[in-house]
């Protein structure tokens, strides 16, 4: 049993306490302990210290909890769909607008972003909106540019389409004029091959899309000319271009033809007789 001694005061003032082992007369001292105010005081001031330390690290904590919470809420509730509704009103414009209209929305996008950034009321909060926007900005330029490719194809298409009638109808109307027939018709053949090998096809499928155009638009030029009596012109033109044109185009043409130089044949027979001309 261990037994405390009397308290003893010594020359600083402090009073100690001896620990010795329990028994009369005492014995051998084991411990002494010895309370001090500066080792007390700094024991409460470290405490406190640390205290203040853990304090303010929460408080930044749930401070950059809240920025981080309101950043998300600008941008799910107030930056996506207003970049959403850019986007929509782009992917509606289709053709030559969709071409023209990119650069505006590409400026859209931009002073969209300088807005929300400008907004920011932290350095946190505008690095977390800077970060998320510019990636977002990219996946929807990249989709806009897709949308202008596929709206520039079809447009192109397009064109070229109305490009070809345009020089086709210009050779059946004017059938009568060889120079204006002949220049359609190299113009039109000069189109498709541009066209042709701008979307990347072979020479023999140019040369294909060639005849058929050119077909098409002699059989359309001899109809004309032979539904205004004009057969000569018909055979003209055929003969010119026969070479020139797919089979079974050169085959409808020849049954027009023959059709149209058996009506006149015959037309010719009859007043002949009605006259009594020997036939």
């Amino acid at each position: 049993v261990m037994a405390l001694g009397r308290p003893e005061i010594n020359a600083s003032g402090v009073p100690s306490v001896s620990t010795q082992p329990g028994g009369e007369g005492g014995g051998q001292e084991m411990n002494n302990v010895r309370a001090t105010p500066e080792s007390f005081g700094a024991g409460v001031g470290g405490a406190v210290a640390k205290a203040g330390e853990e304090g303010a690290q929460i408080s930044e904590h749930f401070a950059t909890m809240a920025t981080e919470a309101k950043a998300n809420d600008v941008i799910a509730n107030q930056w996506a769909p207003a970049v959403a509704k850019l986007s929509g009103a782009y992917q509606e414009l289709q053709g030559a607008d969709a071409v023209k209209g990119l650069p505006a929305f590409q400026q859209n996008l931009t002073a969209l972003h300088n807005q929300y950034l400008a907004n920011a009321t932290s350095p946190l909060e505008k690095q977390i909106l800077g970060q998320y926007m510019t990636r977002h900005i990219a996946q929807e330029t990249d989709a806009a540019q897709r949308h202008q490719d596929q709206q520039l194809t079809s447009y192109e298409d397009k064109s070229h389409d109305a490009m070809v009638k345009t020089l086709s109808d210009s050779a059946v109307t004017n059938y009568n004029n060889p120079a204006v027939v002949d220049q359609s018709l190299q113009s039109m053949d000069a189109q498709i091959q541009k066209h042709g090998i701008d979307r990347g096809q072979s020479p023999e499928q140019i040369a294909e899309l060639q005849r058929t155009a050119r077909g098409a638009t002699v059989a359309s030029a001899v109809d004309r000319a032979a539904a205004l009596g004009d057969i000569a012109t018909a055979n003209r033109i055929y003969s010119d271009n026969k070479e020139l044109i797919p089979g079974q185009q050169q085959m409808e043409i020849d049954r027009t033809l023959h059709s149209e130089n058996m009506r006149l044949n015959g037309d010719a027979n009859s007043k002949a007789l009605l006259s009594g001309q020997s036939l």
